[in-house]
């Protein structure tokens, strides 16, 4: 249970994504049928993420409900955990797991989509789009 017990929920997830097929009509229209295609499944990307991450996060706030605080100090608790919770807590670690394995490939399939995407809207639209993505660590590090 070692991801489950370092993992803390998000306070805000971002909105759900939902490309319109008015703008996708109009991407397609750019001939660009490669970057169609990957631009056509970011929103799908995004959503599953977060349903994700709601998912995890459902599962904390039950495991932190059922938890018997032994002791405490600054951050760091001693808690009880009767057997239906740490299979609920086992089963979060799972997912976590799961998920830290799919988030990396997830990420860059999308940073490389949103990068065609900001090239096509500067060459079609004259926009010019500035794109940032922090540095995660590797879950491996």
């Amino acid at each position: 249970m070692v991801i489950a017990q370092a993992y803390r929920a998000f306070a805000n997830l971002p909105q759900r994504v939902h490309f319109t097929s008015e703008e996708m009509t109009n991407i397609l229209s750019w001939g660009d049928l490669a970057a169609f295609n990957k631009i056509l499944g970011v929103d799908e990307i995004h959503n599953s993420v977060l349903g994700q991450f709601e998912t995890a996060q459902k599962y904390s706030e039950n495991i932190k409900s059922k938890m018997k605080v032994i002791t405490g100090q600054g951050n760091r608790v001693t808690v009880e955990l009767d057997s239906n919770t740490r299979l609920l807590a086992m089963e979060l670690d799972d997912l976590l797991t799961q998920m830290s394995g799919q988030l990396e490939k997830d990420r860059a399939e999308t940073k490389q989509s949103l990068e065609e995407l900001r090239q096509l809207t500067s060459k079609h639209l004259g926009l010019v789009v500035n794109l940032e993505f922090d540095s995660v660590p590797s879950p491996k590090a």
